[in-house]
């Protein structure tokens, strides 16, 4: 009787830990940052030509990818690094932003 208690303990801690593997976000994932944040970033990335990495929508469907933002009337275009990726946008669509590390622009010496 003990046995059969002992694996049914087992099997049912192994099955609570898959199931909470599966329903978990990643502890490395960002918060979802507010729309009006969103929108203040999003403006000075497309005046200052900064590259970003957005992440879109919400989880567990999350797009990560990084490129450049330009408005386009109401909404705003992304563009990735290697033009394979072209989405329009609206703030509130955006689950995380951030500027990505680019590298540092040479500049001719006088």
């Amino acid at each position: 009787m003990e046995n059969k208690q002992s694996v049914f303990t087992t099997f049912k801690s192994h099955m609570t830990h898959q199931m909470q593997q599966w329903f978990t976000l990643p502890e490395s994932l960002p918060a979802k940052m507010p729309t009006s944040q969103v929108s203040i970033f999003l403006q000075q990335s497309s005046e200052r030509h900064y590259q970003v990495t957005l992440t879109f929508d919400a989880p567990p469907t999350l797009l990560t990818a990084t490129g450049f933002v330009t408005p386009h009337g109401a909404q705003w275009l992304f563009t990735s690094d290697d033009r394979r990726l072209y989405r329009l946008f609206t703030a509130n669509q955006v689950y995380s932003l951030q500027r990505a590390a680019s590298a540092p622009r040479l500049q001719e010496a006088d």
